[in-house]
């Protein structure tokens, strides 16, 4: 991941990909104060709804579809945009972060998955 130009990385095998009704909810629940959370609407195509994000001492939260990219290669999902400033700053704040939900070995993906 990638939030204002610093990498940085979540690791975890605390993943969840919960699917329903063309709506992917993905929760990476890391060690201490890191977290990513994303709502994605598939219909069509890909829509961020939601994405909210916690790496230690930065966060942000987004819930504007104009402002996240999303793509999906196999259980692979890439996220891409900006998130407006918190409470006493200035400037908004970009991000780029993948994820995977690998899938089960009847093909299906798994609700459950590896965090990167």
């Amino acid at each position: 991941m990638v939030f204002d130009g610093e990498r940085g990385a979540i690791r975890t095998d605390d993943v969840s990909c919960t699917r329903g009704d063309g709506v992917v909810v993905i929760f990476v629940n890391g060690p201490g104060k890191q977290m990513f959370r994303a709502v994605v609407i598939e219909r069509g195509r890909l829509i961020a709804e939601r994405v909210a994000l916690r790496y230690d001492d930065v966060a942000g939260f987004i819930a504007d579809p104009a402002e996240v990219e999303v793509s999906r290669v196999d259980e692979t999902y890439r996220f891409r945009g900006r998130m407006p400033p918190d409470v006493g700053e200035a400037t908004w704040h970009t991000f780029q972060i993948e994820t995977k939900c690998p899938t089960a070995d009847d093909g299906e993906p798994a609700s459950r998955a590896r965090g990167e």
